[in-house]
């Protein structure tokens, strides 16, 4: 094989590549905007209606998931300082 060749496969490969990059930011853009309405909706809606939809879905999660979830959740608050990491909590007592 050529070193023409070789250079002609090579951009191939990069045509390819690029489209498919081109595909995936086009998904995540899509993906991002259904997001953002969705957000939008639930800031719209009451709080005890938000309340009430997650009090009814979590009455079919198992004891297990429920502990996970509880976990995720801790970590979340903590991730966006919403809730004091434990450490600090101790220190302060």
């Amino acid at each position: 094989m050529s070193f023409d060749d070789k250079i002609s496969q090579l951009l191939e490969r990069k045509k390819k590549i690029d489209n498919e990059i081109e595909e995936l930011k086009l998904k995540n853009t899509e993906s991002l905007a259904k997001a953002l309405i969705k957000v939008a909706d639930i800031e719209k809606l009451d709080t005890t209606v938000i309340l009430g939809a997650v009090l009814k879905a979590v009455e079919n999660i198992s004891d297990d998931e429920k502990e996970v979830l509880a976990n995720a959740g801790k970590t979340f608050l903590g991730k966006y300082k919403i809730l004091p990491p434990k450490k600090a909590r101790a220190k302060k007592k």
